[in-house]
């Protein structure tokens, strides 16, 4: 009984095994595969998808596979396929070799047990899983195409495998030498030549080069420079690489350096004068006020014995200074040394006593016999004034009244209060309507007139044939006319071109153009200068060359073929004739034949062949008088009659006896008869 229990058991096994074969190949994945091996039921139809499924025990399957990572930070993902020979492919390449896949459920002949973080799955090789040739699937790579894993679409199984797409070579790129050299014949002008490497897929876009004063970009790796001023400068190239898709600058020490531009010996000096620190100051009368003196070293060498003096103008007195002494109403003071760079600054103390008009200017200079050239070498001034009473006045540049200084009313600026009362008119510059001031009005008579001068009217523009809007000041213009009708289209014929064109009415009177638009059609003529048929425009006919196209000049003669005449054609249509000297238009001519000895008929381009009409080889033989034997009589009746008989008769007429005489006259006449 246990033997048949065994035996029973063993058979239950057997079978059963071969069920779970049977549903572990059941489980091999399909289309829109929803069977309980699916990592993902029913399959993905996009990544997006796929990125919502991800989680829970499917989370666990790809990430114990190595795939989940790469879901959401793939560089690429691309469609591919995963083949039955356990190779991944995209485009017809293979991407990766001895793939395996992942699934739920254990499939016979060569599944893996795996468990990652408490879920269950299995791995084996799409040879052991796949009924067909190849799936489809989505493929993970990196950005240089290298295979990270693929999923496949119609189940949801992670794949993994071996990558079979080498990584590209890494990127060379440097800066490696700049090369400062000065240009023979060019003052401080240099050039800089870039020397760089930039190879395994890596280019160089431009070149950023620093003088020591900004930078200059150039696509080209030698440029020059020229400097304007003194100074060690430092310079440098970095050059812009293009890798990976990306602009990347880069440089190195190699690619620094120095310019040194050595300083030319260049005094200079200069001299700044201000009033309470400005260039002009209102001041009070009898309240001390400063005159500020500052001298500059503006050159690149030390000053000696740096003179300098400042007369008071009239009306002011110096009063004190800080340095220096005041004499006659003159400051003076010398700087010993002023070195390069340095400069001095020194105060004098002055007051005006009493109200002086308009502006009262003090003078400084400067003197150093290190500068060469003039003497004094430099002179600045400050400008004072004083309050004074004042009035209200026009001012004509802005229009508006204004309260001045009672000196000022001498300046053509300021008018009569009145002068700034507003007025319209019309601005012929702008051809609006302004207001403005009254002396403006008055002073641009030619730029502002009655305002009714900008008032838009109609005109008809000559040069343009358009009718416009204009403002009534221009509607004087030679160009404009009152007249609209005059930019009305009109048609006319075009002598010169021999077409009807449509133009304005202004451009009618024109002597190329006529109301006859008649003139411009084509008409048929003789040229009698050429003998042709011409189609010319009805203007261009002349009249003592060119005839009806019927006249004889314009035809030439031709032979008829039909009738055989000699008649006259156009010229046009000699082409349908056959030429005069045709045979089927020749007249029939008499020749003799010498060879036949006969007069015969001939067309006159065959006449040259024989002999002319009167030639003696045609002319009759007279015959031989016979014996006389005695004949019967024979009546001959009206010899006229017989005379146009030919032949058999002539001869008829000699043996009947009629003479030898009559009998060769008549043999003659009747041989001119054939």
């Amino acid at each position: 009984m246990r033997g048949i229990k065994a035996i029973l058991s063993s058979v239950v096994l057997t079978a059963g095994a071969m069920l779970g074969l049977v549903v572990a190949d059941s489980l091999e994945t399909q289309a829109g595969d929803c069977s309980s091996n699916s990592v993902v039921k029913c399959g993905v139809s996009s990544v997006g998808q796929l990125k919502q499924k991800y989680h829970g025990s499917t989370k666990n399957i790809f990430d114990g596979m190595g795939v989940g990572k790469h879901i959401n930070t793939a560089p690429k993902v691309v469609n591919g396929y995963v083949t039955r020979s356990n190779t991944v492919t995209v485009d017809g390449k293979v991407v990766a070799t001895n793939a395996v896949s992942a699934g739920r459920q254990y499939i016979h002949g060569g599944s893996i047990k795996r468990i990652h973080k408490g879920t269950k799955y299995y791995e084996r090789a799409p040879s052991v899983s796949f009924r067909s040739s190849q799936l489809s699937a989505f493929v993970f790579l990196s950005k240089d195409g290298q295979f990270l894993g693929a999923v496949l679409k119609d189940c949801g199984n992670p794949v993994k495998g071996k990558n079979t797409v080498p990584k590209p070579p890494t990127p060379v790129y440097s800066c490696d030498e700049l090369k400062v050299e000065a240009i023979a014949g060019k003052e401080n002008n240099y050039r800089f030549t870039t020397r760089a490497t930039a190879k395994n897929g890596a280019s160089i876009v431009k070149y950023v080069y620093n003088f020591g004063g900004g930078t200059y970009t150039s696509s080209s790796s030698s440029v020059t420079h020229g400097y304007s001023k003194p100074g060690t400068y430092n310079v440098s190239v970095t050059p812009t690489f293009r890798v990976n898709g990306k602009n990347i600058p880069k440089t190195s020490d190699a690619c620094k350096g120095t310019v040194t531009i050595k300083e030319k010996a260049a005094p200079g000096v200069s001299i700044e004068k201000t009033v309470n620190g400005k260039e002009h100051e209102k001041v009070e009368i009898g309240k001390p006020f400063n005159y500020e003196v500052t001298v500059a070293n503006t050159g690149n060498v030390d000053l000696k014995d740096v003179a300098v003096s400042d007369k008071a103008p009239n009306g002011v007195t110096f009063k004190s200074a800080d340095k220096g002494s005041i004499e006659s109403n003159t400051w003076n003071y010398t700087i010993p040394t002023l070195a390069k760079g340095e400069s001095a600054s020194f105060k004098i103390t002055a007051v005006m006593k009493d109200y002086q008009e308009g502006t009262i200017k003090n003078t400084a200079c400067v003197e150093t016999p290190t500068v060469p050239g003039g003497n004094p070498d430099d002179c600045d001034d400050a400008t004072i004034e004083t309050d004074e009473p004042t009035i209200k006045r026009c001012d004509i540049e802005t229009g508006e009244i204004v309260t001045i200084k009672k000196s000022q009313a001498s300046n053509p600026r300021y008018v009569d209060e009145s002068e700034c009362a507003p007025v319209e008119r019309c601005d012929l510059e702008t051809n609006e309507i302004v207001t403005i001031s009254k002396h403006k009005a008055e002073e641009d008579k030619t730029r502002y007139v009655d305002k009714s001068q900008c008032e838009p009217v109609k005109r008809c523009d000559v040069n343009t044939g358009v009718i416009v809007t204009i403002p009534k000041h221009r509607a004087g213009a030679s160009r404009y006319t009152e007249d609209l009708t005059q930019c009305e289209p009109v048609e006319r014929c075009d002598t010169t071109t021999n077409t009807v064109v449509t133009i304005p009415r202004f451009q009618a009177g024109d002597a190329k153009y006529t109301t006859d638009l008649s003139q411009c059609e084509d008409v048929t003529r003789c040229d009698i200068t050429t003998g042709k048929i011409v189609t010319i425009a009805k203007n261009e006919v002349d009249e003592s060359k060119h005839v009806s196209a019927d006249d004889d000049r314009c035809k030439v003669d031709v032979c008829e073929p039909e009738s055989g005449e000699i008649i006259k054609v156009k010229r046009d249509d000699e082409d349908k004739y056959l030429p005069v000297d045709s045979k089927e238009c020749q007249k029939d001519v008499r020749v003799c034949n010498p060879e036949t000895k006969q007069i015969i008929t001939v067309k006159e381009s065959e006449a040259g062949n024989y002999e002319d009409e009167d030639s003696d080889s045609c002319k009759p033989v007279e015959p031989v008088e016979p014996k006389e034997e005695p004949k019967e009589e024979v009546k001959v009746e009206s010899v006229a009659t017989q005379l146009p008989q030919t032949g058999v008769t002539g001869t008829i007429g000699s043996i009947l006896g009629l003479g030898s005489l009559t009998a060769a006259t008549y043999y003659y006449l009747a041989s001119r008869r054939m």
